[in-house]
């Protein structure tokens, strides 16, 4: 579900626009979504050209919960049927684009999301000051079928935000990510511990079903425009909101 307020920010239907198919045709290579490399960008005609904002995005949260499968689905590859420990640091580039409601400007975003291994976090000391030097945005990803760590995220939002490393000084945008949505029915954690825990900390609680969507790429696109939505909503949010 969209935050109400992000929806006075962006257009969360704009995507399903015949005005927007221009730019998410885009994303898109050969009828699947594009992987872009570090010094790609999408191909727009001069009369679509749009700004592009940049941000680091760290994917945290222990071993296991999903945060690869998560970062695979929301870039459009295949998600891994087994589970492998992610060694080190993977970085992951993904374009985006969103309408602005206040200028009805389109622009686009390069969301660079890091995701580490729990592991390696603990076994290596540089990684996780690494992780956080300039981060945008802190994702706390627990999974609907491991309570423990659901119950884990109060103290790795304490720890995130004490310990943060951010060089700048702005304060991260935060989100919480529940994984494996689509194996609700099997999990003991309540609707009312999901709304008690986003009300008590005031960050939004999302939701993503670890599962790859098997459809042409603009179903595909309809699946995680929520999510990629209050990403770049809440990153639009924070950067003017400071500027005031």
């Amino acid at each position: 579900m969209v935050n109400e307020s992000l929806r006075d920010i962006i257009d969360v239907e704009w995507h399903r626009t015949e005005f927007a198919n221009e730019f998410f045709k885009s994303l898109l290579h050969r009828g699947q979504r594009r992987q872009f490399g570090l010094l790609e960008r999408p191909s727009l005609p001069p009369s679509k050209e749009t700004t592009i904002v940049e941000y680091k995005i760290f994917l945290c949260g222990r071993s296991g919960v999903g945060k690869t499968a998560t970062v695979a689905k929301l870039a459009g590859n295949k998600i891994p049927n087994v589970f492998s420990e992610t060694a080190g640091i993977e970085t992951t580039s993904i374009y985006w684009p969103v309408q602005v409601k206040a200028t009805n400007k389109v622009v686009f975003f390069r969301l660079n999301i890091w995701d580490v291994g729990d592991n390696a976090i603990r076994k290596f000391e540089h990684i996780l000051p690494a992780c956080q030097s300039n981060a945008d945005c802190y994702i706390y990803t627990f999974s609907f079928i491991d309570r423990s760590s659901f119950e884990d995220i109060p103290q790795l939002i304490s720890r995130m935000m004490g310990d943060d490393n951010n060089l700048e000084g702005r304060k991260p945008a935060q989100i919480i990510m529940g994984t494996r949505a689509d194996q609700y029915i099997h999990s003991d954690i309540s609707e009312m511990e999901l709304r008690d825990l986003a009300q008590a900390w005031r960050i939004p609680l999302l939701r993503t079903k670890n599962t790859y969507l098997n459809k042409p790429a603009t179903e595909q696109i309809y699946d995680i425009a929520p999510i990629l939505d209050v990403i770049c909503g809440m990153l639009w949010q924070r950067d003017n909101s400071q500027l005031r």
